[in-house]
């Protein structure tokens, strides 16, 4: 059972809830606890995170303004103390069916997800439940993992828990686009694993997956429309075909006169937006 107590702040009105003010005043023997979230200012975050590494607690931290160096000697730590550290600045998570911070609950399956793209990852769950499939667990690395400072460190260790586990039959990797040579060692390692692995790092060049055991998508539907196929054997397409798009995309701009010059949308997180300025920037015309 994974209970979430919110480390150094008190927690919502909820019938049946335990409260306490320090991770110290806490029993873990006794309560079952072991996953503390923390969502509180960076400045105090990182202090809270070494306290429940070093009780042997994963940790998943909503908060965000940790500096690179903190967030680096967390995660060493945590490969050290073998818990996994999910953030700074991890915006979603779905472990053993409870949903941290801004996760949605998804259907339970076999296919696990390791995003460094809170919103991305989010969307590759719901396409999954939308092809009749269901997610065993979603980590969180945080915005930084695969910065050069941080090397990864939280998505290798992701895969390392996914591959014990039990429920995960497949692995989708999600990600924005990263530094090269930490995608390239993320792969890598991915190529040792024996469940099948799909990856996203959208924007890379398709040349990133030459050489690799991994499947290489280049969008979100992609990578969820793979990570079914590896876990079933059968493609199972969602929403509409390229063509369509295209055909949809080229009547829309028909209709713009020649003085319309900018493009504008609202998005519900930063990887959607980058994903649409990708397809844009391929297709748009004059």
């Amino acid at each position: 059972c994974v209970k979430c107590p919110h480390a150094g702040i008190s927690g919502a009105d909820v019938d049946g809830e335990e409260r306490y003010s320090d991770l110290d005043e806490i029993n873990f023997d006794e309560t079952g606890y072991n996953l503390v979230q923390i969502s509180l200012p960076g400045e105090y975050a990182a202090a809270e995170a070494k306290k429940a590494i070093q009780k042997g607690l994963d940790v998943f931290i909503f908060s965000d303004n940790v500096p690179l160096e903190d967030e680096f000697s967390l995660k060493e730590l945590g490969k050290e103390k073998g818990v996994l550290v999910m953030g700074p600045d991890c915006g979603i998570g779905l472990i053993d069916g409870v949903a941290l911070a801004a996760g949605s609950i998804v259907r339970k399956g076999n296919i696990g997800i390791i995003g460094a793209s809170g919103s991305g990852a989010q969307e590759v769950a719901c396409i999954i439940e939308k092809c009749g499939f269901g997610v065993s667990q979603i980590i969180g690395t945080g915005g930084h993992d695969l910065f050069p400072e941080i090397g990864g460190i939280t998505m290798l260790e992701g895969i390392k828990r996914l591959e014990r586990d039990e429920e995960t039959k497949g692995i989708t990797l999600v990600s924005k686009l990263a530094d090269n040579t930490v995608m390239e060692k993320v792969l890598c390692y991915a190529d040792t694993v024996s469940k099948p692995i799909v990856a996203v790092f959208l924007g890379s060049s398709k040349d990133l997956f030459n050489g690799h055991k991994v499947r290489g998508a280049h969008s979100l539907e992609e990578a969820a429309e793979i990570a079914v196929e590896l876990l079933c054997g059968e493609k199972h397409k969602y929403g509409y075909s390229d063509e369509q798009l295209q055909e949809t995309a080229k009547q829309e701009f028909a209709k713009l006169s020649p003085e319309q010059k900018y493009f504008r949308g609202l998005f519900c997180g930063g990887t959607f937006t980058e994903e649409t300025l990708i397809y844009f920037s391929q297709n748009a015309k004059g």
